[in-house]
């Protein structure tokens, strides 16, 4: 195995190789890259919140926090029936999976539905659609040891390997939430906006035997985890080598940049819509793992990492990643989140803009060689794919 291939400890790996990437802003270097043990020791404590979180999102409007959120803007579309959706449910959902819901197109069509209501009223099929659409969530909606999550109800090809039925996981369940926000914001039900303050608060706050969406990495940073899932049992070790967190229970989970960050804005959303501090303290620490970690997610020099857990594979949203840091950075006002977020501008517009595909594509292939060689060398020469979608972006990109 190539000793600069992820092998655990993560921080000892990158230490090894060498590979600390920076970004020259004028005459000041900005270091991009994970950091190693040694760093993380000496580093000085992150300075605490100089305001409330509920004061600090206060200073940005609801439609730039959907903006931010990647949500889509007003349009003409004009239901005939209630079953017209302005984003039908992924045909992969559909087609493959015979589940005809999905979180972000939940949140996408209730958005649809706020901008319709705004323009031009509550009418009765849009009230019956928001019925559906709540009806439809709530089929995919579990209640476990107290705990309430989003679930997917297929096996799905990820990361190489299968995700076993029923993963889940934060970003589920934030996003779901913020459709249920939109949802009561169209209809003025605000069993909606209740629906919504129970999935984030099983997300952030809830642990049962079987249910924990979040997570306190072995850095002491607070993750919202996209995904909380299971592999099959030879395919365990590949995750392990990749550098993912296991549970006690044998559940992986995933530190993803994207979904940890659309997750927060969430909260920033219940907030400001229900007027309450109930998550400033979630809304708190999952900034602080933004600003400690976000630093390290340009990987060697090459690209932006989908997450921190083995950083060769890329972000299939490459601008997104930096859409989203300029977000917070614009929602905090940090100085160390905006220099971050000014260093992947500039090394995105320099070194990536042009050739976008061109670059994912290299290190998709990089990503895809070495769980070749893992299995290889472990005699597992099946290889899945990364994803049932390939290569393709996905919805939220």
């Amino acid at each position: 195995m190539d000793s600069c291939l992820p092998q655990p400890p993560l921080a000892a790996w990158h230490d090894s190789c060498g590979i600390w990437p920076s970004v020259t802003i004028g005459k000041s270097k900005l270091v991009i890259g994970l950091m190693t043990a040694a760093t993380i020791v000496a580093s000085p404590p992150l300075r605490q919140l100089a305001s409330k979180p509920s004061a600090i999102a206060a200073t940005v409007s609801e439609d730039r926090l959907d903006e931010i959120m990647l949500m889509p803007a007003a349009d003409n579309w004009s239901p005939s029936t209630f079953l017209d959706l302005r984003y039908p449910w992924p045909d992969e959902y559909v087609e493959e999976h015979r589940q005809p819901f999905e979180p972000w197109t939940f949140a996408k069509n209730a958005a649809a539905i706020v901008h319709f209501v705004k323009a031009r009223g509550l009418t009765a099929t849009i009230d019956r659609q928001i019925k559906y659409l709540a009806f439809t969530a709530g089929l995919y909606t579990r209640s476990e040891g107290g705990c309430t999550y989003v679930t997917n109800e297929f096996e799905y090809q990820q990361m190489w390997s299968m995700f076993a039925s029923g993963f889940k996981g934060a970003f589920m369940n934030a996003v779901t939430a913020y459709g249920y926000i939109y949802l009561f914001q169209a209809s003025g039900d605000r069993s909606y906006l209740e629906k919504a303050r129970v999935l984030l608060a099983s997300a952030a706050e809830c642990e049962s035997d079987t249910v924990k969406l979040h997570s306190v990495d072995g850095q002491g940073q607070f993750w919202l985890n996209e995904y909380v899932f299971r592999v099959p049992s030879q395919d365990e070790g590949l995750f392990q080598a990749m550098g993912f967190e296991q549970n006690a229970d044998g559940a992986f989970r995933s530190r993803i940049y994207n979904g940890h960050i659309h997750a927060l804005l969430a909260y920033i959303k219940y907030g400001k819509v229900a007027g309450v501090d109930d998550f400033d303290e979630v809304i708190a620490k999952s900034i602080e793992t933004v600003r400690y970690y976000l630093p390290s997610q340009l990987y060697n020099d090459r690209y932006f990492s989908y997450q921190v857990e083995f950083p060769l594979y890329p972000d299939y949203g490459q601008a997104r990643a930096v859409s989203l840091a300029e977000g917070l950075c614009e929602i905090t006002g940090y100085d160390d989140l905006c220099r971050t977020a000014r260093a992947m501008r500039k090394f995105y517009d320099e070194r990536i803009r042009r050739s976008e595909s061109a670059v994912y594509e290299a290190g998709y292939r990089a990503t895809r060689d070495w769980v070749d060689r893992w299995r290889a060398e472990h005699q597992q020469p099946h290889r899945l794919r990364a994803s049932r979608r390939g290569r393709a972006k996905a919805r939220r990109g």
